[in-house]
């Protein structure tokens, strides 16, 4: 057939616009594994010295000192997830991670469930202010004196000042009886975890509650008449096109071929492989990176004004605004002007990851790996991710050092402990001090002054009470723990 002038001109138009988009493409593909790369090599601690360049190490190198077996990452960039990528094996000798390969999430449970709390909420189902005992029908919080004074609110138990009790589960192992939902709700055999009750004056204080959540589940199924997890996968997983997340505790068939085994911190198996629990609303969640950057994408739209598909703009301002210590209802919130983020970590027995999102500025990066303590290599990441994508947060923070007296330098090292089974070593080497804390390497202590010393990993400075280094208290992001010496050290 001849081509006419106009119909010409069209098929050069398509032809140009397929060469710039073939071109853009190839350049967007080229910056994201730029990219990749600068994130892949580019860890980085919280703290640096000042006039030093800031110490920088590859990812598959920081796996193998923390022994992590698989980690999985996605990043969002410009309101989309620009990557995904999973490195190492789902266990020793195991097929290789990839981004559909399922993890436990542990407490990002806590963030879905205050989601589909607050729909509840835009339903006009519950109040965010009265008391949840008018709501709840299949059990009810026992009254007592702590009750008597205030009531327990859903704000309350979606922000963790509610005074519930129960910091978090453990979970089931293999082979374990599981208990139902109202056995953990009251601590009956076979649950391992105590009743769940109020123990201070509702929204006097702040504390963690695992418990105030597993309460939140229950409430769930009140109102809706319906398990948990299905009702999960209606209103949150399907609407935000989360297709690899569930919170059943026995995975589908199809899905067990590609599963993340749990670890230790020392890198051994969990026997019997992953813990099931029962508190899903707590910390029952299977997913993927991938999948909780949908979640994270659709919480951002909704908090700059758009509609989105799990929950409204007022929804999710009412939803990120603090309540108590760096705390919202399902997040943790932080950070100012562009800076401003909202987040979420969680960890299982053999599982942890690390969620954060800018609000305004659709960023953010999901990390999940398969070992206990792999927390600590997410902060890594995340750090990584915001220097190589310039976030206006989570940048290495330069430190100023002070010299010391080596007299006095001495005279704090010894064995410390802190909160219920917390531990440190400090020890003198040379002219410095270093730390050694469980499951974690050796690493120097840098004085900020005779008695406040600091680490690089995690920006935490450790002040002595006096330089005799008796006690103190760590000091972390504003958080601050007592530790009290329990034994001298005789390498001092």
């Amino acid at each position: 057939m001849a081509v006419t002038r106009s119909s010409k001109a069209i098929h050069l138009a398509l032809v140009a616009g397929l060469l710039a988009f073939t071109t853009a493409s190839a350049a967007d593909a080229d910056n994201s594994a730029a990219k990749i790369s600068q994130v892949e090599n580019g860890l980085r601690p919280a703290a640096a010295i000042s006039g030093k360049p800031v110490p920088v190490r590859g990812l598959l190198e920081e796996m193998a000192a923390m022994h992590v077996q698989g980690v999985s990452i996605a990043v969002i960039d410009r309101g989309r997830v620009a990557w995904s990528k999973g490195y190492g094996v789902t266990k020793q000798g195991g097929t290789a991670i990839n981004s559909d390969t399922l993890f436990q999430a542990g407490s990002i449970s806590k963030s879905l469930t205050a989601v589909a709390a607050m729909q509840l909420v835009q339903a006009g189902k519950v109040q965010l202010d009265e008391n949840v005992n008018d709501k709840l029908t299949s059990w009810h919080f026992p009254a007592n004196t702590f009750t008597s004074a205030h009531f327990v609110t859903l704000r309350q138990l979606l922000s963790h000042t509610g005074g519930v009790n129960v910091h978090g589960f453990e979970g089931y192992a293999a082979g374990k009886s599981v208990p139902t939902l109202l056995q953990v709700l009251d601590g009956s055999p076979p649950a391992n975890s105590p009743a769940i009750r109020v123990v201070a004056v509702p929204g006097a204080a702040w504390s963690y509650s695992g418990g105030g959540y597993t309460v939140v589940q229950q409430l769930i199924i009140d109102l809706t008449h319906t398990p948990f997890e299905k009702w999960l996968q209606q209103q949150v997983f399907t609407p935000a096109g989360m297709q690899r997340s569930t919170f059943a505790q026995v995975l589908p068939a199809e899905w067990a071929n590609n599963v993340a085994m749990p670890h230790k911190g020392n890198g051994d198996a969990v026997p019997g492989g992953p813990y099931r629990y029962p508190e899903m609303a707590a910390a029952g969640l299977w997913t993927t990176p991938s999948d909780l950057a949908k979640f994270l994408i659709n919480i951002q739209a909704a908090w700059n004004g758009r509609d989105g598909e799990l929950i409204q703009p007022a929804t999710a301002r009412e939803m990120l605004k603090l309540v108590k210590s760096g705390s919202s209802m399902g997040f943790d919130v932080g950070g100012s002007g562009d800076g401003q983020y909202f987040a979420k970590g969680g960890d299982t027995t053999g599982f942890a990851g690390e969620m954060v999102a800018l609000n305004s500025r659709g960023e953010g990066v999901v990390i999940l790996t398969n070992n206990s303590i792999g927390a600590a290599l997410a902060d890594e990441i995340v750090r990584s991710v915001a220097a190589a994508y310039h976030w206006p947060a989570f940048q290495t923070h330069v430190r100023s050092v002070s010299k010391v007296d080596e007299k006095k330098i001495k005279l704090l090292a010894g064995d410390y402990a802190y909160g219920e089974s917390g531990r440190f070593s400090v020890q003198v080497d040379g002219d410095h001090l270093t730390i050694k804390q469980t499951w974690r390497p050796s690493e120097s202590m840098y004085p900020q002054s005779a008695t406040a010393w600091f680490t690089l990993s995690d920006d935490a400075t450790y002040v002595f009470n006096d330089d005799k280094g008796a006690s103190g208290y760590i000091d972390e992001d504003g958080d601050r723990v007592a530790f009290h010496r329990v034994q001298e050290n005789s390498a001092k």
